[in-house]
């Protein structure tokens, strides 16, 4: 998984953690929040990425071992949620990011390996 280079840790615990990394300006960031947890079923999965913050599916795609989805969320920002399983193993990410940023988030997001 790529973390944006000099983003801060704001949270790191056993089941999620989340990073951030203040744009210019400081008024956005890149937020990238990690689970361990995934999802089986792609039904399942939108499911969660819809239930709050926006549910306007912009972009959902089959990815190795799962699915990615890209959001509108709320005001200027836009999500994109990408979910692995394999066996027992699962992880599940978010990335938050202004509109403009999209590419960067689906970028980090084609970036989370399930090993």
């Amino acid at each position: 998984l790529m973390i944006p280079k000099g983003a801060k840790t704001l949270a790191k615990g056993k089941v999620s953690s989340t990073f951030s990394l203040p744009l210019p300006g400081g008024m956005h960031e890149i937020n990238v929040h990690l689970t361990g947890i995934g999802h089986k079923t792609e039904k399942g999965f939108v499911r969660m990425a819809t239930m709050m913050g926006g549910k306007k599916v912009l972009e959902k795609k089959k990815v190795t071992d799962g699915w990615m989805l890209v959001k509108k969320a709320r005001g200027p920002l836009t999500e994109v949620w990408v979910t692995k399983s394999k066996g027992k193993k699962g992880i599940t990410l978010k990335v938050s990011v202004k509109d403009e940023h999209k590419d960067i988030a689906v970028k980090i997001g084609e970036s989370l390996v399930l090993k």
